[in-house]
């Protein structure tokens, strides 16, 4: 959790979705992240995805993709 408070602070608005895994007792996380403020052209068209089992594995896989 302290990573994601992290990129949060350097500008980066996070939306992160909790799923079920199917007919198991089982979540998985997918997050979305774009730059707040700046172009807004950018900000549109600049999106980051990843996924993951935990919240710390969700804030390395969105790490990896800047």
């Amino acid at each position: 959790m302290d990573e994601i408070e992290k990129l949060m602070a350097e500008g980066w608005n996070i939306v992160i979705e909790c799923k079920g895994k199917g007919r198991v007792y089982e979540m998985t996380y997918e997050a979305t992240m774009k730059k707040v403020g700046g172009d807004p052209i950018e900000q549109f068209y600049t999106k980051h995805h990843a996924f993951g089992s935990s919240l710390d594995e969700i804030a390395r896989n969105l790490r990896k993709t800047l």
